[in-house]
């Protein structure tokens, strides 16, 4: 904690975070509930979008190609599923990366999204890109791409 005068006393907290390491396949099973919790109730369902293939980009796109989902360079096809299989594969002991000591945890809150929080089907089937036409596509790019592609 410090303090100059004249200017706002700022506190700092120190956050020790521990991961859950020995208890093999039960990581993702405890993971997933914690952030199927924190997504629950908090989104609102697209159910224009919930039959329809579903374009994602950003940090889905960085994590997708993370878990050898899709080609860092072309992206690719997938479904929800795939994002549930791969964290529960990359949650467990023997495929830890030190690394990318949060990616069972990315995965897991991204699988929570999809399913807890958009309420789309294990087989929905989600299209990822890291570019259209030369440009970098951002994560609001990903809710609006299906409505503007149907006009």
């Amino acid at each position: 904690m410090w303090h100059c005068p004249g200017e706002h006393l700022v506190i700092f907290r120190r956050y020790v975070i521990n991961g859950a390491t020995g208890i093999d396949q039960t990581r993702y099973q405890i993971c997933r509930s914690a952030t199927d919790k924190a997504v629950k109730g908090r989104i609102a369902h697209p159910l224009e979008v919930r039959h329809h293939p579903f374009y994602i980009f950003s940090y889905f796109f960085d994590r997708a190609v993370d878990a050898k989902l899709v080609d860092a360079e072309h992206g690719g096809a997938m479904t929800v599923q795939s994002y549930v299989r791969a964290a529960e594969k990359l949650c467990a002991d023997e495929l830890f990366q030190p690394r990318q000591p949060f990616l069972c945890m990315d995965l897991c809150i991204l699988s929570s999204f999809l399913e807890v929080g958009y309420m789309f089907a294990p087989d929905t089937a989600l299209i990822t890109l890291k570019t259209i036409a030369g440009k970098e596509a951002t994560w609001s790019l990903g809710a609006t791409f299906n409505l503007i592609s149907e006009t």
